[in-house]
């Protein structure tokens, strides 16, 4: 989880953490975090297909989908 590279390895920045504690707080999206190299980058959000992703850009990638 998002915790663990913020907490146990110190990967994250204060601007990933307020982008995945933003999205998993949206109705429909099942978690978070961030991937890649570590301090910033990509986040990887795991969500309903019906969840109201607006203001995230989203590309679907055959069935599934990939928000930057």
């Amino acid at each position: 989880c998002h915790n663990s590279l913020e907490q146990d390895f110190e990967t994250s920045t204060p601007q990933m953490n307020a982008a995945v504690a933003t999205a998993i707080s949206q109705p429909g999206v099942f978690g978070a975090r961030m991937t890649g190299g570590g301090f910033g980058g990509c986040i990887v959000i795991l969500a309903d297909a019906a969840a109201n992703l607006d203001g995230w850009q989203v590309r679907a990638v055959n069935a599934a989908s990939q928000i930057e």
